[in-house]
């Protein structure tokens, strides 16, 4: 399972295996009461990540491929305490995969409060054990030379 969470905050989400895709799916469709078809189930196991409400599934899905990418798409999966979609998408994936490992990826840009609320999901959760992955980029003004 994989978490990105963006230098606005917005968290993206993507779990590894096409037959796992369309469980995962599956799953989040019957605890939103969302029927999801065969042929969106299918678009939405070659998804790699996405980052939108489930209500917002459908659409998504009835886009062309090259359209998914598009800025105005990129939403962000709701993480609020009223509405934290994030935290079903966990609990399915965990339910779907049992042995499933978890990754966040954030950046030096990602407002650490945004990562903070992620960790308290996951630990709300009982879910403990996952990677950090950070990419720090390097200043290439400050680079010591040691010769």
């Amino acid at each position: 399972m994989q978490i990105l969470i963006n230098e606005e905050g917005k968290v993206f989400f993507g779990i590894d295996g096409q037959d796992t895709r369309v469980a995962l799916l599956s799953k989040m469709g019957e605890a939103y009461s969302i029927q999801f078809t065969d042929l969106e189930l299918k678009e939405f196991s070659k998804i790699n990540s996405f980052g939108l409400p489930i209500e917002s599934m459908k659409d998504f899905l009835a886009l062309k491929s090259e359209d998914r990418d598009r800025v105005e798409n990129a939403i962000g999966i709701p993480t609020d305490s009223l509405n934290n979609q994030f935290k079903n998408w966990v609990k399915a994936s965990r339910a779907v995969n049992p042995i499933i490992r978890i990754a966040i990826k954030a950046d030096q840009t990602t407002p650490y409060p945004k990562i903070k609320n992620v960790m308290n999901t996951l630990q709300d959760l009982n879910e403990n054990r996952y990677n950090l992955i950070t990419s720090l980029e390097q200043d290439p003004t400050k680079i010591i030379n040691f010769k």
